[in-house]
Protein backbone atom coordinates (compact mmCIF):
# COMPACT_ATOMS: atom_id res chain seq x y z
CA UNK A 1 0.00 0.00 0.00
CA UNK A 2 0.99 3.60 -0.61
CA UNK A 3 2.52 5.29 2.76
CA UNK A 4 3.02 8.73 2.76
CA UNK A 5 4.86 10.81 5.64
CA UNK A 6 3.60 14.62 6.42
CA UNK A 7 4.47 16.97 9.19
CA UNK A 8 1.66 17.00 11.64
CA UNK A 9 0.29 20.48 10.20
CA UNK A 10 -0.23 19.04 7.15
CA UNK A 11 -1.99 15.80 8.11
CA UNK A 12 -4.58 18.13 9.91
CA UNK A 13 -5.04 20.50 7.02
CA UNK A 14 -5.81 17.26 4.96
CA UNK A 15 -8.41 15.85 7.68
CA UNK A 16 -10.25 19.38 8.05
CA UNK A 17 -10.68 19.43 4.03
CA UNK A 18 -11.58 16.35 3.19
CA UNK A 19 -11.55 13.25 6.41
CA UNK A 20 -12.49 10.12 3.63
CA UNK A 21 -9.33 11.17 1.70
CA UNK A 22 -6.91 8.43 1.43
CA UNK A 23 -3.85 8.47 -1.34
CA UNK A 24 -4.30 6.51 -4.10
CA UNK A 25 -2.83 2.62 -3.83
CA UNK A 26 -1.62 -0.02 -5.75
CA UNK A 27 -5.16 -2.29 -4.92
CA UNK A 28 -6.89 1.49 -6.65
CA UNK A 29 -4.68 0.75 -9.74
CA UNK A 30 -5.35 -2.92 -10.26
CA UNK A 31 -8.79 -2.28 -9.74
CA UNK A 32 -8.87 -0.12 -12.33
CA UNK A 33 -6.63 -1.80 -14.66
CA UNK A 34 -4.19 1.00 -14.60
CA UNK A 35 -1.05 -0.33 -16.45
CA UNK A 36 1.11 2.94 -16.68
CA UNK A 37 2.29 3.82 -13.21
CA UNK A 38 3.47 7.68 -12.01
CA UNK A 39 3.49 9.11 -8.54
CA UNK A 40 0.90 10.22 -6.61
CA UNK A 41 2.83 12.46 -4.63
CA UNK A 42 4.74 15.34 -5.64
CA UNK A 43 6.28 18.48 -4.17
CA UNK A 44 6.80 21.55 -5.25
CA UNK A 45 6.29 25.94 -4.70
CA UNK A 46 2.80 25.52 -5.37
CA UNK A 47 1.95 28.82 -3.32
CA UNK A 48 5.24 31.13 -3.94
CA UNK A 49 6.08 30.99 -0.57
CA UNK A 50 9.65 29.81 -1.42
CA UNK A 51 8.48 26.36 0.63
CA UNK A 52 7.66 22.90 -0.23
CA UNK A 53 4.06 22.08 -0.74
CA UNK A 54 2.97 18.59 -0.78
CA UNK A 55 0.52 17.36 -3.87
CA UNK A 56 -1.62 14.57 -3.02
CA UNK A 57 -3.07 11.95 -5.76
CA UNK A 58 -6.16 10.05 -4.05
CA UNK A 59 -9.51 9.07 -3.51
CA UNK A 60 -12.47 10.24 -1.26
CA UNK A 61 -15.96 8.08 -1.69
CA UNK A 62 -16.24 7.68 -5.80
CA UNK A 63 -14.09 10.55 -6.57
CA UNK A 64 -10.22 10.83 -7.58
CA UNK A 65 -9.56 13.77 -6.37
CA UNK A 66 -5.98 15.72 -6.17
CA UNK A 67 -5.30 18.02 -2.94
CA UNK A 68 -2.50 20.28 -2.51
CA UNK A 69 -1.17 21.21 1.22
CA UNK A 70 0.36 24.50 1.03
CA UNK A 71 2.99 25.55 3.52
CA UNK A 72 1.56 28.81 3.63
CA UNK A 73 4.73 30.36 5.50
CA UNK A 74 4.26 27.74 8.47
CA UNK A 75 0.17 28.47 7.96
CA UNK A 76 -0.26 24.86 6.28
CA UNK A 77 -3.11 25.05 4.40
CA UNK A 78 -5.20 22.23 2.11
CA UNK A 79 -6.94 23.50 -1.73
CA UNK A 80 -8.72 20.77 -3.25
CA UNK A 81 -6.86 21.57 -7.09
CA UNK A 82 -9.55 19.10 -9.30
CA UNK A 83 -11.51 15.98 -8.77
CA UNK A 84 -13.20 13.41 -11.12
CA UNK A 85 -15.83 10.81 -10.59
CA UNK A 86 -14.19 7.36 -10.75
CA UNK A 87 -16.62 4.98 -9.99
CA UNK A 88 -19.97 4.13 -11.40
CA UNK A 89 -23.26 3.64 -9.90
CA UNK A 90 -25.65 1.08 -9.40
CA UNK A 91 -28.79 0.90 -9.18
CA UNK A 92 -30.40 4.42 -8.58
CA UNK A 93 -27.12 5.59 -7.95
CA UNK A 94 -26.40 4.98 -11.78
CA UNK A 95 -26.11 8.47 -13.84
CA UNK A 96 -25.57 9.01 -17.52
CA UNK A 97 -22.70 10.86 -16.28
CA UNK A 98 -20.94 7.48 -14.94
CA UNK A 99 -17.58 6.98 -16.59
CA UNK A 100 -17.69 4.49 -19.20
CA UNK A 101 -13.33 4.00 -18.85
CA UNK A 102 -11.26 5.86 -16.50
CA UNK A 103 -8.08 6.45 -18.26
CA UNK A 104 -5.44 6.68 -15.61
CA UNK A 105 -3.05 9.32 -14.54
CA UNK A 106 -0.56 10.69 -12.12
CA UNK A 107 1.10 14.28 -10.75
CA UNK A 108 4.19 15.63 -12.38
CA UNK A 109 5.69 18.71 -10.58
CA UNK A 110 6.20 21.46 -12.89
CA UNK A 111 8.59 24.09 -12.44
CA UNK A 112 7.84 27.41 -13.06
CA UNK A 113 7.93 29.24 -16.17
CA UNK A 114 7.73 25.13 -17.71
CA UNK A 115 5.78 25.64 -21.26
CA UNK A 116 3.47 22.58 -21.85
CA UNK A 117 1.76 22.73 -25.45
CA UNK A 118 -1.68 22.40 -23.76
CA UNK A 119 -0.93 25.26 -21.37
CA UNK A 120 2.19 26.59 -19.41
CA UNK A 121 2.88 28.14 -15.95
CA UNK A 122 2.75 31.46 -15.36
CA UNK A 123 3.93 33.65 -12.53
CA UNK A 124 6.00 33.06 -9.35
CA UNK A 125 5.09 29.51 -8.49
CA UNK A 126 5.60 25.94 -9.84
CA UNK A 127 2.54 24.06 -11.31
CA UNK A 128 0.73 20.60 -10.36
CA UNK A 129 0.70 18.57 -13.59
CA UNK A 130 -1.82 15.86 -14.42
CA UNK A 131 -0.47 13.57 -16.70
CA UNK A 132 -2.72 11.50 -19.22
CA UNK A 133 -0.62 9.15 -20.60
CA UNK A 134 -0.76 9.30 -24.23
CA UNK A 135 -2.87 12.27 -24.50
CA UNK A 136 -1.80 15.78 -22.31
CA UNK A 137 -0.50 16.93 -19.39
CA UNK A 138 -2.57 19.31 -17.50
CA UNK A 139 -1.19 22.15 -15.66
CA UNK A 140 -2.78 23.86 -12.12
CA UNK A 141 -1.64 26.90 -10.73
CA UNK A 142 -2.67 28.47 -7.61
CA UNK A 143 -4.11 31.96 -8.15
CA UNK A 144 -5.80 33.55 -5.92
CA UNK A 145 -6.39 31.21 -3.36
CA UNK A 146 -7.59 28.43 -5.68
CA UNK A 147 -6.18 26.17 -8.60
CA UNK A 148 -6.78 27.22 -11.77
CA UNK A 149 -6.15 25.35 -15.07
CA UNK A 150 -2.94 27.06 -16.60
CA UNK A 151 -3.74 28.19 -20.05
CA UNK A 152 -1.84 29.39 -23.36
Amino acid sequence: ETEIALPRSMKDALARLDPAFVPWSENDRRRMGERVRGPSVITGDFDGDLLQDVALLGRSGADQVVIALLSNLGAVTAREVVWRKVRIGTGESRSRADPKEIPPVYLESVPRGTVNSFCWVVGPTDAIGIVQPGLARFDYVFQENHFVLGSP
